[in-house]
């Protein structure tokens, strides 16, 4: 019988330390994976090149009969993530991971409002917070009524494994800040079958040194930067965004990345070709897996450096009102 590894999924291998699920014959019987074992006691973050497929786990799903948690957080609320969402046809359930990190002037009720107004999402909505362990009893309730098997679904880094780990003791799943810690399909229970996933990736990816300051582990504190024509804001090594009018943009991201104002006399990025946003109204611009800026007033936007596929837009999105 072959075995995986029971912290990411995939099948474990004694013969070549170079490729994943590599672990030595001799501690075997253990269970966890080179890669997972250094992750959890030396926080040795490798990043591995898994070439994940999003349309091929989805299928994969869409084939079985189950149900299904999506989890996601609110750095990864964007088109994308929610048009996997509204793409998967077995009973499912929203499940906002990270409640801890919602920054105080974002509501709760704001959130559902936005998720089933604008986004039409009819299913039932669920706050978790791992830390101060709300919305744990809600889902265990919830998976004892259900008879299918089970899957944790969403985007990479939203929290399925770290979930898990809190809905059933003994559960060890292996948990980091770089995409895809799990690789493969991992069952983690029997009765009843529950699945937890693959995170879905985004096309860019971003280096292990930016991951460490992008993951969000505490309270997200929001700046709000009134800025002047032609002013704007430089977010680090991700990108700057300029405004053609007066305006007040506020910075939803980690603490650890410092949101500073930035004029013309900067050249930074500059000779990059600029994406052109015309903001007709209370609108966010979204950095997919980031965080967002919160644009007030109607403006036409350049976003420098930025890559186009991580980039999104949605009007009146949590409206800071």
């Amino acid at each position: 019988m072959t075995k995986t590894c029971l912290g990411c999924g995939v099948k474990l291998q004694t013969k070549d330390a170079s490729k994943v699920g590599y672990i030595k014959e001799e501690v075997l019987a253990k269970g966890y994976c080179m890669r997972c074992y250094r992750l959890t006691h030396y926080h040795d973050l490798v990043n591995v090149d898994t070439k994940v497929n999003n349309q091929i786990i989805l299928n994969k799903i869409a084939k079985k009969q189950g149900f299904c948690f999506f989890i996601c957080d609110i750095m990864n609320f964007n088109r994308e993530a929610l048009d996997y969402y509204k793409s998967i046809n077995m009973p499912k359930i929203f499940v906002v991971s990270k409640e801890d990190i919602i920054p105080q002037e974002i509501s709760h009720q704001k959130i559902i409002d936005w998720l089933k107004n604008k986004e039409q999402i009819k299913e039932e909505i669920i706050f978790t917070s791992q830390k101060r362990k709300t919305g744990i009893n809600t889902i265990l309730e919830k998976i004892a009524k259900i008879s299918f098997p089970i899957y944790f679904l969403g985007m990479t880094n939203t929290g399925k494994s770290s979930l898990l780990n809190e809905l059933f003791e003994n559960l060890n799943l292996t948990v980091s800040e770089i995409p895809n810690t799990t690789l493969d399909f991992s069952k983690i229970s029997v009765n009843p079958i529950i699945y937890d996933t693959v995170g879905l990736t985004y096309k860019y990816q971003y280096d292990l040194d930016l991951l460490k300051e992008i993951t969000v582990k505490k309270p997200i504190k929001s700046i709000t930067m009134p800025l002047k024509a032609n002013a704007g804001i430089i977010l680090n090594n991700i990108g700057r965004i300029i405004t053609d009018k007066e305006n007040s943009i506020t910075c939803f991201f980690s603490n650890k990345l410092k949101p500073q104002k930035i004029y013309a006399n900067n050249l930074l990025y500059l000779n990059e070709k600029p994406l052109i946003i015309n903001v007709l109204k209370e609108t966010n611009v979204i950095i997919k897996g980031v965080g967002f800026f919160y644009v007030k007033k109607p403006c036409t936007l350049k976003v420098y450096h930025v890559p186009k596929e991580m980039l999104d837009i949605l009007p009146s999105f949590l409206r800071r009102d």
